[in-house]
């Protein structure tokens, strides 16, 4: 499959597959998020709380998509209310994957917590960072 094809089977229950329509990755405070494509990128829109807990099941997602050709990724983190380094390392691990595969992952960020750790980090401009969703598919 061609980096940013798109497939229309439904969700994988219990996780996400290669060919997952929507996902949950729980947060310790309830949070949630859920999967969907638009045009030729594959979009994750995350929600509440990201950490050391939420971290193994979103690099299970984003490595089966990338293996799926997926590699072109908005992450859509307008919902998050807490995001630490660890789900940054799985965002900059994403993204270097991706450009190996002639690929991107952009990040839909908005909160002042969450521009404050990529800023924090340095890693606001090593990403496309923008501020709606419709900003991030636009080409």
């Amino acid at each position: 499959m061609a980096c940013g094809a798109v497939t229309e089977q439904p969700c994988v229950p219990n996780g996400c597959g290669p060919t997952c329509r929507a996902f949950e990755v729980p947060s310790a405070r309830g949070g949630s998020s859920a999967r969907g494509d638009r045009a030729d990128w594959s979009v994750i829109p995350l929600r509440g709380e990201l950490d050391l807990v939420t971290g193994p099941r979103l690099r299970a997602c984003l490595d089966r998509h990338l293996a799926a050709g997926r590699c072109r990724i908005v992450v859509d983190l307008s919902d998050v209310t807490f995001m630490d380094c660890t789900t940054l390392g799985l965002l900059v691990r994403a993204r270097k994957e991706a450009r190996t595969r002639s690929g991107a992952v952009r990040l839909v960020a908005g909160r002042p917590q969450v521009l404050m750790l990529l800023d924090m980090t340095g890693m606001r401009h090593s990403f496309e960072v923008l501020p709606t969703l419709e900003a991030a598919l636009a080409d």
